[in-house]
């Protein structure tokens, strides 16, 4: 059962620099720093960030881009907001 995240959803994070794979995490990546909340898969030398949203699609980065990834933390409770 996939995790259900709206907007205004609380995410307890624990602050981590690693993720296994199909964890949860927050993940910075792109020239922009932004953080979001994907699932980290790790395919052979490349590493999918797979959305929950289906509107968006999985970035998949590999070779150099991999420097320019980010692991801030794993999230390990969410919570919806009412």
């Amino acid at each position: 059962m996939e995790p259900r995240i709206s907007d205004g959803d609380l995410a307890l994070v624990r602050r981590q620099s690693t993720l296994e794979n199909g964890d949860l995490g927050v993940i910075v990546f792109g020239v922009d720093g932004e953080g979001t909340l994907k699932k980290y898969i790790q395919r052979g030398n490349s590493v999918v960030l797979h959305p929950f949203n289906p509107a968006y699609d999985e970035v998949v980065i590999k070779g150099e881009d991999l420097d320019h990834l980010y692991i801030a933390g794993k999230v390990v409770e969410t919570k919806a907001k009412w």
